[in-house]
């Protein structure tokens, strides 16, 4: 496995993985998204990505590469400061294909995307999961997260939507982040 920089050229494999990593995080959520998924294709993800691999910044995303070149996940870190301003930077997007789940390769992205945001000076980091994506809230809490925030909100296109509940995870230090995340 190895873990690069997204280019251009990864833009459909991404919206690919996304997709897939949505039904799953959903499902085992326990939301019921099949309507809302409904609403995307392979071709709409594909361009959304393309925009924003096309766009200043994109160094922040990663992708994680198989040995036969097959794009199997994918994370997005942006420098910007969380609602209450406690934390200066955000793991904003972290989507694996099911298959590829507990293996280490979502650690390995959350790293790398922690590194660069430390790169460019952010000391802390915060995130925000579904607050029924118990396996990812575990993860978190075991990486020392701090449980920080809630919210409710709605999510959808067109006329069709779905309420979530997130909880956010934040992380005052960064270099302790990464200690945990790499040892």
């Amino acid at each position: 496995m190895r873990i690069r920089q997204a280019t251009v050229a990864d833009a459909a494999a991404i919206g690919k993985v996304q997709l897939a990593s949505w039904r799953t995080m959903f499902h085992d959520s326990g939301i019921d998204a099949a309507a809302y998924l409904a609403e995307f294709s392979d071709e709409e993800r594909a361009e959304d990505w393309n925009e924003l691999l096309n766009a200043p910044g994109n160094q922040l995303i990663f992708v994680a590469e198989s040995d036969d070149a097959e794009i199997v996940g994918f994370a997005l870190g942006i420098p910007e400061s969380s609602p209450d301003g406690k934390y200066a930077s955000e793991l904003s997007i972290v989507h694996l294909l099911p298959a590829y789940r507990n293996q280490g390769i979502g650690r390995q992205l959350f790293a790398a995307v922690a590194r660069n945001l430390k790169d460019e000076g952010r000391g802390s980091l915060f995130l925000w999961v579904l607050s029924g994506n118990t396996g990812a809230r575990r993860f978190y809490e075991r990486l020392g997260g701090q449980l920080f925030g809630a919210n409710k909100h709605m999510v959808g296109k067109n006329e069709v939507g779905i309420e979530v509940e997130e909880v956010a995870y934040g992380w005052s230090d960064i270099d302790q982040l990464i200690t945990a995340l790499t040892s």
